[in-house]
């Protein structure tokens, strides 16, 4: 069998991109790095207490008091192991690649709703991106990021980001084609069309 060098091009393919690219993946990383401190200081100002309350006031906005109780167990459970700080930025970094998965994830959802060949893309990137292992896209952020907290943002960010788009991209295409239709005889634009009808009876 022919000896294929795969480590050489793939090690050639990365200094480039960090030699290149260096200024790029230092502003991102100052970028996330900065919305982590904030997200964290928002945590950690407040007493534990009263940030356990909080949670359990948004468990318990859905009406599920079992759900709630265990939000509150599981928040006092943390707080007894000494462990508040650290479940925070945990915390910090879920929030933070929430936000950016959401802000990826809707848009590119949104427009492999409205084209069947971008849908036909995307749909194997997103499988690619759930089948790999978490560390198998963790070594390439640590290489461009360096080790820290960014890298761990990045590995959730790419875990995050198919679900949002396969879950926007179905709620776009679940509405009634009638009502976008009869939407479209009454005039309204791609846009209007989007915000004020597909948009609102997709979130369900």
């Amino acid at each position: 069998m022919p000896e294929i060098d795969v480590g050489a091009p793939v090690g050639a393919l990365v200094d480039w991109l960090t030699a290149n690219f260096g200024p790029l993946f230092n502003f991102i990383s100052a970028v996330m790095l900065f919305l982590l401190d904030a997200v964290l200081v928002v945590l950690t100002a407040p007493h534990a207490f009263v940030v356990t309350a909080v949670f359990v006031a948004l468990a318990l906005l859905e009406r599920k008091w079992g759900f709630g109780l265990f939000t509150l167990v599981a928040f006092l459970l943390i707080q007894a192991m000494g462990l508040w700080l650290e479940a925070m930025q945990t915390l910090a970094v879920v929030v933070v690649a929430t936000v950016f998965a959401v802000a990826i994830g809707v848009p590119v959802g949104i427009w492999a709703a409205r084209s069947r060949r971008v849908s036909n893309v995307v749909r194997p990137v997103l499988d690619f991106m759930q089948t790999l292992p978490v560390f198998v896209y963790l070594i390439p952020a640590v290489f461009f990021f360096g080790i820290g907290v960014v890298p761990g943002v990045v590995a959730t960010l790419v875990f995050a980001i198919p679900p949002a788009v396969r879950l926007t991209e179905l709620g776009i295409r679940s509405v009634d084609r009638e009502v976008v239709e009869a939407s479209i005889a009454f005039g309204a634009k791609p846009r209007q069309l989007l915000r004020e009808v597909q948009v609102p009876l997709a979130m369900p």
